[in-house]
This record gives C-alpha cells, structure tokens and sequence, in this order.
C-alpha cells in the first residue's frame, strides 16, 4: 500500500526536476482510483465473497489491480505525449 501511494510524488517530482517530462503528471487522474483501493484496504476482508466476484480469495489484489492498471495506463499515456509533444518546464 506505501508503494501505491508513494508512486504519485515520486512520479511528479521526476517530472518537476526534468527527469522525465511534464505529461507524465497525468497520472494525477488515476487518485481517485488510488482512494477506492485505500477504502478497501481499511475494511476487514469479508468473510464471504461478493456475488459473481470472480477472484475471491484475491480480494485486496483484485482492488490493487484495478488501481495499478490505470495508474499504469496515464503513465504510459504521459510517456506517450512526451515523445509526440515534447515540452519542456519554464524553469528547466
């Protein structure tokens, strides 16, 4: 769960220093997928599985891997701009 959170200012801050580009804090998009999971992982485990939940005894990763896909997904996305829209920060 640190990692999860950790991965936003870690990303962010590369991109404000010019390590990787500015497109990258797209990711910023993907925290409120980031609080659902952190609401689950404040609950107990239920002690019986959801209807039609397909991975029960998985139940905090199924919640992690909806976080990460889409965490990953604007991360890539900002990759992608990055080399298709090259900007560079004012203060760079």
């Amino acid at each position: 769960m640190p990692l999860m959170v950790a991965f936003y200012p870690i990303v962010i801050g590369s991109a404000l220093v010019g390590w990787i580009g500015p497109w990258v804090v797209l990711v910023v998009l993907a925290i409120p997928k980031l609080i659902e999971v952190l609401r689950v992982y404040a609950k107990p485990r239920p002690a019986e599985p959801p209807p039609n939940y397909p991975v029960w005894p998985l139940w905090f990763v199924a919640a992690a891997f909806v976080h990460t896909r889409r965490a990953g997904a604007t991360l890539i996305l900002g990759l992608v701009l990055n080399i298709v829209l090259p900007y560079r920060l004012p203060w760079l």
